[in-house]
């Protein structure tokens, strides 16, 4: 892998080449030339967009021809992320703004939200709440659209466990679910009380 730079430095040009994973040499046009001995892999680089060949790009920090740090990764699809970065992965805390124009806050780990989180739905829902491996996954509140709110416990992006649903209508359930429904014990409430 290459990649080639020209810059300006105090009005000094400089032509500088980096190859993957073997020495780089770095040119001035006063023929001065200034040799590194280290490889790309032990250095930490910041700034440079590098164009991947799908078409995504990244611009940030590196660590070991590896995103690591501060970054954005922007996708050929739309896709956008800008946050930290771990040995290549989306790891801490980040964006991530999706073509369709659903929105992601929160905390990653190894490349998967992954902590607390906040997905806003561009259909107008969203959600807030715990996530693992890249589902919804324990406590968390669902606020619909529609104005309807379920809050309660989630497993591999199901409602299931202990919840409460709060419709628009003024109803509640507050019970047990599997599989995104009613199920087992649970208390229904009308919009009356009854």
């Amino acid at each position: 892998m290459h990649f080639c730079s020209f810059r300006s430095f105090f009005s000094i040009a400089f032509l500088s080449c980096l190859v993957v994973n073997q020495s780089y040499a770095a040119v001035s046009q006063a023929v001065t030339e200034i040799v590194f001995k280290e490889t790309i892999d032990e250095l930490m680089l910041a700034g440079d967009t590098w164009k991947f060949a799908n078409g995504d790009t990244y611009t940030g920090m590196w660590l070991h021809n590896k995103p690591h740090g501060k970054g954005v990764y922007q996708r050929l699809n739309g896709d956008v992320y800008n946050g930290d970065f771990r040995e290549g992965y989306m790891h801490g805390v980040g964006v991530y703004k999706f073509g369709n124009g659903d929105v992601y806050k929160g905390e990653w780990e190894k490349g998967q939200t992954q902590g607390y989180g906040v997905l806003q739905y561009q259909n107008g829902n969203r959600y807030e709440g715990a996530w693992q491996q890249g589902m919804r996954h324990g406590k968390g509140k669902l606020l619909y659209r529609s104005g309807s709110v379920y809050e309660g416990l989630w497993q591999y992006a199901d409602k299931e466990g202990k919840g409460l649903m709060t419709y628009r209508n003024g109803e509640r359930y507050i019970g047990d679910y599997k599989n995104n429904k009613p199920h087992g014990d649970g208390i229904k409430t009308e919009a009356n009380g009854s």
